[in-house]
């Protein structure tokens, strides 16, 4: 049989799934843009070294925004504020496919100290472009660019 049969969502057992939730987030000192990246531990299962922004598992019960805020704070104790701009993005690993939305952010402060020492720094657009494709996350450099130039023409349209 190639359809099986419908079954209501009230129906039908709850699956579980992993959904991860990332953020991009950005500064402007003295009219330059620049991009908080961390390189992953070397321990870490998926991507070890690699350069990514900011992110990980959604909580149960918690919005796409409040997972990234969440990650920002308690991962590199920074405060951000999650735009409405995102993306999608796909991890394939062992265990299988999990799904992932990545924000926009901008900068807002330093909390109180990251949970977590990890090394991070911010890079202007053309430090970013310089870097080889090889250190980053597949696709994060590609959307790192983007969104400086979707920025740069926000600002200049203000």
């Amino acid at each position: 049989m190639l359809v099986q049969a419908y079954q209501r969502r009230e129906n039908a057992p709850l699956e579980p799934l992993e959904v991860h939730v990332t953020g991009l987030c950005y500064r402007r000192l003295q009219g330059t843009w620049f991009v908080l990246l961390q390189r992953r531990a070397a321990d870490r299962a998926l991507y070890p070294n690699l350069l990514e922004g900011c992110g990980g598992r959604l909580h149960p019960g918690e919005t796409f925004k409040e997972g990234v805020f969440r990650h920002f704070a308690t991962e590199l104790g920074v405060k951000v504020i999650v735009l409405e701009t995102h993306d999608f993005y796909e991890i394939n690993c062992p265990e299988g496919l999990i799904q992932g939305v990545r924000f926009l952010c901008t900068y807002m402060g330093e909390v109180d100290k990251a949970s977590f020492d990890v090394a991070m720094g911010w890079h202007m657009r053309e430090v970013v472009v310089g870097m080889n494709d090889q250190l980053f996350i597949p696709g994060v450099k590609a959307k790192v660019l983007a969104w400086f130039d979707e920025l740069s023409v926000k600002n200049e349209a203000a």
